[in-house]
């Protein structure tokens, strides 16, 4: 299985922090960044590689990943892959930078967030055939937040145009592409980035012409507090509030949403 992480924006709602380093490498705790995080939980779950698509200071990240490899840091291989249309595309461009990683079953996850280890590992451990979609629900949801419509435990839309009173659950940033559906996605994947729309589209939109296909596409629910996403000041104040919700090691949930883990 291999993991996708999608790091290439500029996060400019972070500036002043970002003017000098993308966003996945700011310091969450002394001597660890976001992106050592996420590669932390990664690790558990043994991936056959992980695959980093940059954009802005791609270079700070390149630097960083030769000097895992030659500490031998991480167990498994690291590669980068640049996305030399940052500045002009959203994030569906830089997932299609990472195509021919979906060769196999794997996991996209957004460079900005944050997780409890057990979120990654038991979206990992999933067995069906199908595109699983990590979410959590909640009472209440903003325009801005990527929501989902479930309807009999199926996904029927992904958008941030979902309006929040018609919303299930609030997108986690991370997704399992597992099995034949997998294999039918790389078409649409492919069919998709032959519109020059599609270079505004968030990464989400290709899932939503997977289900425009009538493709299989499932809810695999998370906890709220066992996740986090860093845009803005308030949140990175709120991550280092909760940290430990975050990086404690023993498994904290036992969801009862997801029947089929």
């Amino acid at each position: 299985m291999n993991v996708i992480i999608l790091a290439a924006g500029k996060g400019t709602r972070l500036y002043p922090l970002t003017r000098e380093i993308p966003k996945c490498l700011i310091e969450i705790k002394p001597n660890q960044s976001l992106l050592e995080t996420q590669l932390n939980a990664i690790q558990q779950i043994s991936p056959t590689q992980v695959i980093l698509i940059t954009g802005y200071r791609s270079f700070q990240i390149e630097n960083l990943v030769k000097q895992w490899i030659k500490e031998e840091k991480y167990p498994m291989p690291i590669r980068v892959e640049f996305n030399p249309f940052f500045e002009v595309a959203n994030n569906l461009a830089s997932l299609y930078m990472g195509r021919h990683y979906f060769d196999e079953d794997f996991i996209v996850v957004d460079g900005d967030d944050i997780y409890h280890k057990s979120v990654i590992r038991e979206l990992a451990e999933i067995e069906d055939d199908g595109i699983w979609v990590a979410a959590s629900k909640k009472q209440q949801f903003e325009w801005e937040e990527m929501k989902l419509k479930v309807e009999n435990d199926r996904v029927v839309r992904i958008s941030k145009e979902i309006p929040p009173e018609q919303a299930t659950a609030e997108s986690v940033g991370m997704a399992l592409f597992k099995g034949k559906t997998r294999e039918k996605y790389c078409r649409v994947m492919h069919d998709i980035m032959h519109k020059p729309e599609a270079l505004q589209w968030f990464w989400q939109a290709s899932i939503q012409a997977s289900i425009d296909r009538g493709y299989n596409v499932r809810p695999y629910y998370v906890p709220l507090e066992l996740w986090a996403e860093m845009d803005f000041h308030a949140d990175l104040q709120l991550i280092k509030s909760q940290l430990q919700n975050y990086l404690r090691s023993s498994r904290v949930f036992d969801n009862e949403d997801n029947e089929h883990l």
